[in-house]
């Protein structure tokens, strides 16, 4: 049996990754990263750096998120090349695929693509 890997291109906003990185950082990401943010006149954040553990205050090796590595964590998630439980990669698919279906992804959500993008993967719980 062979195993064949399809992979997806989909046009995505840039609205859509800045609210991927409000929602991290507004609810996703405060349990286990201090930071700023740079937020644009609309109040949508645009990066998120200074990135430190919560618990030892040390900062990590890489210190920022923006769009281009949101896109890099998207990109990793819906290819399943995470730890991430398949039912939450299915629904972030979803949502990649139709941002204006009316489902939205929620903190948790955007916590674990700011992980992926910054990480490579999960970390946190």
């Amino acid at each position: 049996m062979s195993n064949y890997k399809v992979q997806l291109s989909v046009d995505v906003s840039d609205q859509f990754l800045y609210d991927i990185l409000t929602t991290a950082a507004e609810g996703g990401i405060g349990y286990w990263a201090d930071y700023r943010t740079v937020r644009d006149e609309a109040l949508d954040v645009r990066e998120i750096h200074d990135i430190q553990d919560t618990e030892d205050g040390d900062p990590f090796e890489k210190g920022f998120v923006n769009i281009a590595d949101i896109v890099l964590g998207l990109n990793k998630i819906c290819a399943g090349e995470t730890s991430l439980h398949h039912k939450a990669a299915s629904f972030i698919l979803r949502c990649v695929q139709n941002p204006d279906g009316g489902e939205t992804l929620d903190a948790d959500d955007c916590d674990s693509i700011v992980q992926v993008a910054l990480f490579g993967d999960l970390v946190y719980g």
